[in-house]
């Protein structure tokens, strides 16, 4: 219950809060730049910066909360996202070794063994006065094992068995939610030499064997737009796709302003975003990741199948390189990300545009 309750948050804070703090980021953007005078544009810039302050404490709050990588990519890259975590806010050198292939199967056990793993790694930087850490996701026998060892100062393992009216670090928590999903931990450690903990637990049922089907084709809801008739010389045609309809209007507004670009149609789902590329023939596909039904990933394919010379920007609230790297295997040649929308978007679709390499996302 706690695990679903913390990815509804987390969804929330996605869906709903991060996308207005996006969408008023590009409106100030757009006053920025309409301001007369120093002293309005200055007004924009302190409220662009304070927007993206709140945008950026709520991405952490929504990774504290359920990284959205776990539910996204897979326990594997999860557990490499959380190894860069560690090492970038407590300075610990963290090596990840990560099967893809254990696969829980089970959504719930998933979470379960990565707050166990980020519980493990916690203690290490607390309690273990440790240069390194290694985590390793494998399966066997059945289960799926996870290895958090480190080179610290170790400690008796009988000191923590009488201390399990206190916190244990956390160990004999873990343990006793794992026994309740017919799992176990197993610690290792002694003085001076380090610490060994292997988190167990066995093969859901559910476990998928093969790739899992495609989702339904969702019916096209919104008409084709098109560049205005009066628009005179070389343009490039763009099709805007993102779930949130604040997002897509602000999207419009930034690029209304560009004499070179035009907006061709909106999209706020994947299979829209095919028929919508089928009907509409844009130079560009600025396609959101994240979406009900078909996601980005999909609709970037079928696009691109349908039509290669296609160039697809993806836009994500996210950073995570697992589901990057997914995007880039579609096929998309540049990714945005939505907290620097108002300043990258524009240099980045110039720049695929014209052949050249975008600027960071």
């Amino acid at each position: 219950t706690e695990h679903r309750e913390r990815r509804r948050l987390a969804r929330i804070l996605h869906d709903n809060l991060q996308q207005l703090l996006v969408g008023a980021r590009l409106r100030i953007q757009r006053v920025r730049h309409l301001a007369a005078g120093d002293e309005g544009r200055a007004a924009a810039e302190e409220t662009d910066a304070l927007l993206s302050e709140a945008l950026a404490v709520s991405r952490s709050l929504m990774s504290d909360l359920y990284p959205s990588v776990l539910y996204n990519v897979g326990l594997a890259a999860a557990l490499e996202w959380l190894g860069e975590e560690t090492m970038a806010k407590y300075e610990l050198a963290v090596i990840v070794e990560a099967d893809e292939q254990a696969v829980p199967g089970d959504d719930d056990l998933a979470a379960l063994l990565f707050d166990a793993a980020r519980e493990l790694l916690f203690n290490v930087v607390k309690h273990a006065d440790a240069t390194l850490a290694r985590v390793t996701l494998r399966r066997g026998g059945g289960e799926i094992l996870i290895d958090v060892h480190d080179n610290g100062k170790g400690f008796a393992p009988q000191d923590l068995e009488c201390n399990r009216g206190g916190t244990g670090l956390g160990l004999f928590s873990i343990r006793e939610r794992l026994a309740m999903m017919g799992g176990r931990l197993e610690l290792r450690s002694t003085a001076g030499e380090g610490t060994a903990v292997t988190l167990a637990a066995p093969v859901a049922a559910t476990a998928p064997s093969e790739a899992p089907a495609p989702p339904a084709p969702l019916p096209a809801t919104r008409t084709p737009a098109g560049p205005p008739a009066t628009l005179a010389g070389p343009f490039t045609r763009i099709l805007l796709v993102d779930d949130h309809r604040v997002l897509l209007d602000g999207l419009d507004a930034l690029l209304s302003d560009e004499d070179d670009l035009a907006v061709v149609g909106h999209a706020t789902n994947g299979q829209e975003a095919v028929d919508l590329a089928a009907a509409t023939h844009p130079d560009m596909v600025v396609m959101d990741i994240n979406m009900p039904g078909m996601d980005g990933i999909e609709a970037t394919r079928r696009i691109l199948a349908a039509n290669p010379s296609v160039k697809v920007i993806a836009l994500s609230m996210r950073d995570e390189e697992g589901v990057m790297a997914k995007m880039r295997e579609a096929g998309a040649v540049a990714y945005v990300s939505k907290d620097r929308l108002a300043d990258a978007l524009v240099g980045t679709l110039r720049a695929v545009a014209a052949g050249e390499e975008p600027p960071p996302a």
